[in-house]
Parts: structure tokens; C-alpha cells; sequence
């Protein structure tokens, strides 16, 4: 066969990169239909044939791929696109909550202060009404006494004046009763002098006194009759002083009293109107702490859910970047593969070539001795031919893509062409069959994993769903509760 070196066409590749294997896939094919296949179809187009088949299922292949990424790729847009909805959402609510707590604190410490000032007010207003509360018993109890002590000075006036007024009344009654009345603490001093005066003018001198016997022998004739006009106008004048006293007294006491009871009710309802304010702000401020800490722990699991689902975004962004990069990197090798099996098809076409494969392999062999027999026939300088091309061919392809074992295959083909190459490319394309067991393995071992931590992220998803549900109807039914308890209350 007359195998031209294909022309440099394509830069060069790794030695591992689906490139080459197409090629190297190319050339097993080829050589082994070239050495076994005895059908009545030239080799040459049943090379052609599967390589043109090849190239059909590869451009297959790589549309598949195509559609199944651009599925995969819409997947990644779809979940950057809701989980950076998600975070922006987060970030609000987190802002929003982060309000609320500071609106909180600050109803907190306003709270705090103004329970503060009422605790100081009543504080101030209790000793208020202590200190009102001992002047006033102080006031009263000078008021009883001094009450009483004009209450004995009218008695003992109104005593004296009618002693002092009867006509039958002796001495003595009358030194008694005007005694009585000199001894009282309201009576002034003038009042005492002038009474004491008058004592001391009534009384007898003792040479005068009759003896003794003369009472039992005539006591009616001792009868005491002096003039008091004086005494008893001066005892009623006092009386009339003294009567209005107490009535100023008593006015003064009703008055204090009506102020003090006033001053006190108005410091009762103070106080009782402060401590019913402090009890409502004390229960608003524990209400708004109650808050507070919810808002708290509101936002700390926010601020995790959306670490959470920053992280997963994270993750997924690397991992659609490393499968974008893996597809294109696919899918220019793929390419490559493509144009190497276009490449090689253009060549297995050429008139090089074909022409070659119809002077000496015959379009109607019916066995393989035949073919076996053509090829015996053919002269050394055919083979020779033949053979320098093929291997000329292998060792342009492993300068190309830099493969050893390509290069190996060109010097076993200079030395057998067909046994050793045959056993070469049948270890090739074992080798190559472990690779991409190998590879389809790993890919399905990434998409179990990527499987399960779908599941498991859709697992927690719901479990936290679920649990923000059962703290929503929880504090739906707090706030109940406790909207009973103040319209109860």
C-alpha cells in the first residue's frame, strides 16, 4: 500500500490526548483490516467506511455532550441566580433585623430610665407623705391638748360665774371656784393678779372672826353676801376670749386636717399612678427584651443560613467553572479528533492511496489466502514501498504528538510490519480501553457524590423549613397568649 505522511495540519497534542487515540485508534483499525479482513470489499474503503463511521458517532457524541452540558449549564445559572437572590435576601432581612435591635435597645434603655425616674419619684413621694404624716399627728396632738385645756378653762369660767352669781353662794364657794380658774395655764397673768387680789379683799381678818360656837348658834346669821359685779364680768370676758380661741382653734385643726388629707390623697394617687406606670413599662420593657433576643437569634440563624448558602454558591460556582473548563477542554479535543479522522479520511482517499489499494488488493477477493497470495506477488520494491510508508507515517506521528509508544509501533513496523504492529496496536487499544473505564468510573463516581449532596443539602433545606414554620406558630401563639393575658389582666 502506498501511505503518504499526512501533512502538518494540527499543532501538537500530549501524548494521552483523545487526539492521538483517534489516530492511533485510526491506524489499529486500519492495519487490522488490512492483515484480517478477506471480504470482497477493498480494505482501503473498509477503512474509510469505519473511520467515516467513527467520525459520525464522535460528532454524535460531542453534540450529546453539548446538549447535556447546556442542560447542566442552565442548572448552574439557575442556582447562582436563586442562591444570590437567596443571600441578597438574607442580607435585607439581617439589615432589617439589625433596625429592629437597635430600635429595641434603644425602647430598652428609655424603659430603664423612666422606671428609674418613677422608682425616684415614689421614693421621694413616700417620704413626702411620711414627713406630712408626722406634722400632722404632731399638729393634732397639739390641738387635742390644747383643746382640752380650753375645754377645763370654759368649764371652770362657766363654774365660777354662776357660783359668783348666785346669791346664796358663802365665801368659801367662792374662793373655790375663783381658785380653780386663778390655776388654769390659758388664764392671763393680769386676770391671776386681779383674782388673787380679790380673794385677799374678801377675806376676814382673824381678831374679827367670831369663836366658833357662834356657827352652831346662829349660822344663817354668817351668810357671806359681798358685791362681785367686777370679777364676774371679768371671768365672762374671758370666757368670751376663750370661746373664741377654741373656735379658731377648731377652725385652724379642720382646715390643716382638710389640707393635710388633701395634700395626702393627691401623693396617693401619685404614687399609685407612678407604681401602676412602672408595672406597665416593666412589663413593656421585659416584652421588648423578649423581642430583642428574638430578633437576636433570628439574625444569628440568618447570618448561618446565608454563610450557608454563600458557601454553597461558592462551591457550586468552582464546580460549574471546573466543568465549563473540563467541557471545553473536552470539546476541543474532541474537535481535534474530529479533524485528525477528517485528516485521515482525506488521505485514505487521496489518489495515493486508493489508487495504490486497487492496483494491488483486487475489490473482489472472495478469501483471505487470495489477498495473501496478491500481496506474495507484488515485487520487494512494492513492499519495501509500502512498508517505509507506514512506518514513515508512525514516526511522523510520534514527533508530532510526542508519543513514545508511536514511535515504537514505526520501528516494529520497519522491522514486521504486520505481527509485531498488530500486537502493538491491540495493547494500545487495550490500554486505552482501561483509561476510559477509568475515566467513566470517576465521572460516575463525581455525579453519585454530586447526587448525594443534592439530596442532602434538599434534605436540610426542608428540615429548616420545617422548624421556621413550627418557631412561626409558636410565636403566633405567644403573642396570643399574651394578648389574653393583658385583655384578662
Amino acid at each position: 500500500l502506498g501511505f503518504a505522511p499526512l501533512p502538518s495540519s494540527r499543532a501538537h497534542l500530549a501524548v494521552s490526548s483523545p487526539a492521538m487515540k483517534s489516530v492511533a485508534r485510526g491506524v489499529a483499525l486500519s492495519l487490522l483490516c488490512l492483515v484480517n479482513r478477506g471480504d470482497a470489499v477493498t480494505p482501503i474503503a473498509k477503512v474509510i467506511e469505519l473511520m467515516k463511521s467513527m467520525e459520525a458517532k464522535g460528532v454524535q457524541e460531542k453534540e450529546a455532550e453539548a446538549t447535556r452540558f447546556s442542560a447542566f449549564n442552565q442548572w448552574c445559572s439557575d442556582q447562582k441566580r436563586i442562591k444570590a437572590e437567596e443571600i441578597a435576601d438574607g442580607t435585607e432581612k439581617i439589615e432589617a433585623l439589625s433596625a429592629k435591635i437597635e430600635k429595641a435597645a434603644a425602647e430598652i434603655a428609655s424603659l430603664t430610665d423612666r422606671i428609674q425616674e418613677l422608682d425616684e419619684d415614689v421614693g421621694r413621694w413616700e417620704k413626702d407623705t411620711k414627713a406630712a404624716t408626722d406634722v400632722r399627728e404632731k399638729e393634732a396632738a397639739d390641738y387635742r391638748a390644747t383643746s382640752l385645756d380650753f375645754g377645763e378653762s370654759l368649764d371652770a369660767l362657766d363654774g365660777a360665774i354662776l357660783v359668783l352669781k348666785k346669791k346664796s353662794a358663802n365665801l368659801a364657794q367662792a374662793q373655790e371656784a375663783l381658785l380653780q380658774v386663778q390655776s388654769l395655764k390659758l388664764v392671763p397673768a393680769a386676770s391671776k393678779a386681779a383674782l388673787v387680789a380679790f380673794l385677799q379683799q374678801a377675806q376676814p381678818a382673824v381678831e374679827e372672826m367670831p369663836d366658833d360656837k357662834l356657827f352652831y348658834e346662829a349660822p344663817e346669821a354668817y351668810g357671806y353676801e359681798f358685791q362681785s359685779g367686777g370679777v364676774v364680768e371679768m371671768l365672762e370676758k374671758l370666757k368670751d376670749e376663750f370661746s373664741k380661741q377654741k373656735y379658731d382653734l377648731d377652725a385652724e385643726e379642720l382646715n390643716a386636717k382638710h389640707a393635710y388629707e388633701k395634700m395626702a390623697q393627691q401623693l396617693a394617687d401619685n404614687i399609685e399612678n407612678a407604681k401602676h406606670e412602672i408595672s406597665k413599662k416593666t412589663a413593656l420593657r421585659a416584652k421588648t427584651q423578649e423581642a430583642k433576643a428574638e430578633f437576636e437569634g433570628e439574625k444569628a440563624q440568618t447570618e448561618a443560613d446565608r454563610a450557608e448558602d454563600q458557601k454553597y454558591l461558592d462551591e457550586t460556582t468552582a464546580l460549574c467553572a471546573q466543568k465549563s473548563e473540563d467541557f471545553a477542554s473536552r470539546q476541543k479535543l474532541r474537535a481535534e479528533e474530529l479533524d485528525a479522522i477528517r485528516k485521515a479520511i482525506e488521505i485514505m482517499s487521496s489518489d495515493a492511496v486508493s489508487g495504490a489499494g486497487e492496483k494491488h488488493l483486487p475489490q473482489l477477493l472472495q478469501v483471505r489466502k487470495s489477498a495473501l497470495a496478491a500481496l506474495r506477488s507484488s515485487t520487494q520494491a512494492e513492499q519495501r514501498i509500502v512498508q517505509s510508508d507506514v512506518a514513515t507515517f508512525l514516526a511522523d506521528r510520534a514527533q508530532r504528538f510526542n508519543s513514545r509508544v508511536l514511535l515504537l509501533a514505526s520501528q516494529r513496523v520497519a522491522a514486521d510490519p504486520f505481527v509485531k504492529v498488530k500486537k502493538m496496536i491491540k495493547d494500545l487499544i487495550s490500554k486505552l480501553m482501561q483509561e476510559s473505564t477509568q475515566e467513566i468510573e470517576h465521572k460516575g463516581w463525581c455525579d453519585a457524590e454530586l447526587a448525594t449532596n443534592k439530596n442532602t443539602r434538599e434534605a436540610k433545606s426542608q428540615a429548616v423549613e420545617e422548624l421556621t414554620a413550627q418557631k412561626e406558630d409558636l410565636t403566633s401563639t405567644i403573642a396570643q397568649l399574651t394578648q389574653d393575658i393583658e385583655d384578662l389582666s
